[in-house]
């Protein structure tokens, strides 16, 4: 079901692609760090409005990252038999949904503290978790693009993305309470108030448009190249989008959140410019050094090192040393002279370090962790 193997040559594409996930990766890491050090800083917390700081963008760009690989993995199977496509389709994303279904059992089982066996608890698991989004999304945004063509499916997303629009404007404030803590943080281990709610499932919607946006990007790129206006057209097309997103969320007749249509257009916008950046920006392969070479290793095995990441920040806040868990500890003793929020941020990155030499191993051995 999984498979370890050893990665091919490389295009200057695919190492923007990794570099990318790898940098979006690391702030995820960071963020969710922070969220269980005793401090966080503004630039990582979840804004209690929704879409206004660079953490609230995360998963909407691993969606678009998700989308950019889906254009290099679909044209592998383009002349396979419909049957086995349908199969490896089907796969990813059973495979995609349990881990994250696992994950979030995990966390489950991480927040009930001093009451881990409580069964009759489980009623509030959440099923709908964000990997098990990003599986249903992925399954179906990669459907139909191989049943349906690109450009019924591109017309397709715009489709989902305005009856998103249509769905928080007149019914986003009934659907589910705020899930935020009164911090402005989402913990790791927060569980929703309800197992399965009608949010969960709209929210779908905004993640197969951008799915498909990604992918359109990079079918984009893979037709054209990636020669100095090609780029200046995906500047521009970001930069509509971003100020589409903006205009839009000024707009809004409901609360906006996170994965509302306006801030999934700014998303899409600020990742595209980005993206194109990246491309235009990087060295070659022979040319990469020192912190790229860091931060692709983080883009080359993003589920296993976000997996690792979880867990190690799950037990790293259990640890206790005289009354005390570690976080709280450390802050105590060798970060007294620092602020909460300095310190989180200095264990943050020690965490990243051991996480990035745990990439690194994993990319010298020629292992990936894929469904």
């Amino acid at each position: 079901m999984f498979k370890f193997f050893s990665m091919q040559h490389e295009s200057r594409r695919s190492f923007a692609l990794d570099v990318f996930r790898g940098l979006a990766l690391i702030w995820l890491i960071m963020a969710a760090l922070q969220s269980e050090l005793n401090g966080v800083f503004s630039v990582f917390r979840v804004s209690e409005e929704g879409g206004q700081t660079l953490s609230d963008g995360l998963f909407p760009t691993f969606l678009f990252a998700m989308g950019l690989s889906m254009a290099h993995s679909l044209e592998k199977f383009r002349s396979h038999p419909l049957i086995e496509i349908l199969f490896h389709l089907v796969k990813r994303g059973v495979v995609l949904f349990f881990i994250g279904g696992l994950l979030n059992l995990f966390l489950f089982w991480h927040s009930r503290g001093d009451n881990p066996v409580d069964v009759t608890a489980i009623k509030w698991y959440q099923v709908l978790g964000p990997l098990q989004r990003m599986a249903i999304g992925y399954f179906m945004s990669a459907f139909a693009l191989k049943f349906f063509g690109e450009k019924p499916s591109f017309v397709f997303g715009l489709i989902l993305l305005c009856l998103y629009w249509a769905v928080i404007s007149f019914a986003g404030n009934i659907l589910t309470p705020n899930r935020l803590h009164s911090d402005g943080v989402v913990h790791l281990a927060h569980i929703y108030n309800m197992p399965i709610d009608l949010k969960s499932i709209s929210v779908i919607f905004a993640q197969m448009a951008l799915v498909l946006f990604g992918y359109a990007v990079e079918t984009y790129l893979n037709k054209n190249g990636k020669a100095a206006d090609t780029l200046l057209r995906l500047f521009f097309l970001g930069f509509i989008c971003f100020a589409s997103g903006w205009l839009l969320q000024r707009i809004s007749v409901c609360t906006p959140v996170p994965s509302a249509p306006g801030f999934t257009l700014l998303a899409m916008g600020a990742n595209v410019v980005l993206y194109s950046f990246l491309i235009l920006t990087l060295p070659g392969h022979g040319m990469r050094r020192g912190g790229l070479r860091f931060i692709e290793n983080f883009g080359k095995n993003p589920l296993l090192i976000y997996l690792a990441a979880i867990i190690l920040a799950a037990f790293y806040v259990h640890v206790r040393i005289e009354e005390m868990v570690l976080p709280a500890y450390l802050n105590e003793t060798l970060f007294r002279a620092l602020t909460p929020e300095a310190g989180a941020l200095v264990q943050g990155f020690v965490l990243v370090i051991l996480l990035g030499g745990l990439a690194a191993f994993l990319q010298k051995r020629k292992w990936h962790l894929r469904a």
